[in-house]
């Protein structure tokens, strides 16, 4: 049976990268995939983690780990290319799944989450990397080659040399602080719908109470504890659990983080609302027939 035809390892190579997609580097890396480990299905987790951003592409992979499927995840956010950073596999879950990438911290949280490091290599055997002069696309030339080697069996500790798994770069996530009633909290990301993602565990919270405020800088505004987008109200500020069991700032068909003007590392201080300090209550007014015979529909708002 040739090496084509014989059965993977591993049979799914998931990619998480800084890449976006202006450019080819996310096809090619794509194809050098296939080329090597023919039938390997490869699922785009996302290119658009923000330029040179390892925290943040951390804690997106941090995030989905729990929810990929078993094979090798290949993760590149690596302004070091090119340096004295280590290129790494490691291995987790009893060898369930390899994860690829620059030690740079950009995997430490995610092998955190699925229960830590069973076994981790330095890639520095470069017969399985693609020849080239180019030190910038690690990528395409080291890791993705990598990847493909472990989905067509090849062993751990074949494609590179044993290294203790407590020496990798540890993943930088930030604490909460809890000072008078308040808790200092940190932005952790910002979504495609403008929802704030913060540092903060809902049991953190529940001294808050149900009206919270959110103060940025200077700026304060009131959220309300909703379950749901549909909760929050025109126009008001809403605190849920999201998906991620965190807790996030939201509105309803509108950008918090707009609203409270923040994006990934602003701080955010949280603490009981006053008495007083309730969110604005808006109210639908249907109005009668309104000049030229044509209806009239408005909202009122004030403060309850």
């Amino acid at each position: 049976m040739s090496d084509e035809a014989a059965p993977l390892r591993y049979d799914t190579v998931t990619l998480l990268t800084d890449y976006g997609t202006a450019d080819g580097f996310v096809g090619i890396v794509h194809s050098v995939l296939r080329q090597l480990a023919p039938g390997v299905g490869i699922v785009d987790l996302t290119h658009d983690v923000a330029p040179f951003d390892v925290r943040g592409g951390s804690l997106v992979l941090a995030r989905a780990v729990q929810y990929l499927c078993p094979g090798v995840v290949v993760a590149v956010v690596d302004p070091g290319v090119g340096g004295e950073r280590r290129g790494v596999a490691v291995e987790v879950g009893g060898g369930a799944a390899v994860l690829v990438g620059p030690d740079n911290g950009l995997l430490a949280a995610a092998v955190a989450m699925v229960g830590g490091a069973d076994r981790a290599v330095v890639l520095d055997r470069t017969e399985f990397h693609l020849p080239t002069a180019s030190t910038t696309f690690d990528g395409r030339d080291v890791f993705a080659p990598v990847a493909a080697h472990l989905c067509r069996g090849v062993p751990l500790e074949e494609v590179g040399t044993p290294i203790d798994p407590a020496g990798l770069v540890p993943g930088l996530v930030p604490l909460t602080r809890h000072t008078d009633g308040e808790v200092h909290a940190e932005v952790l990301a910002v979504d495609r719908f403008g929802n704030v993602q913060l540092n903060v565990d809902p049991d953190e919270s529940e001294v808050l109470g149900e009206v919270v405020s959110v103060r940025v800088d200077d700026r304060t505004r009131t959220a309300r504890r909703v379950r749901s987008f549909a909760e929050v109200g025109p126009g008001a500020l809403g605190v849920l659990v999201d998906s991620d069991g965190l807790l996030a700032l939201v509105c309803d068909r509108a950008s918090a983080a707009e609203v409270l003007d923040v994006g990934p590392g602003d701080a955010v201080v949280l603490a009981a609302a006053d008495d007083e300090a309730r969110p604005p209550v808006v109210t639908e007014v249907q109005l009668g027939t309104g000049p030229g015979g044509r209806s009239a529909a408005g909202r009122t708002g004030g403060e309850g």
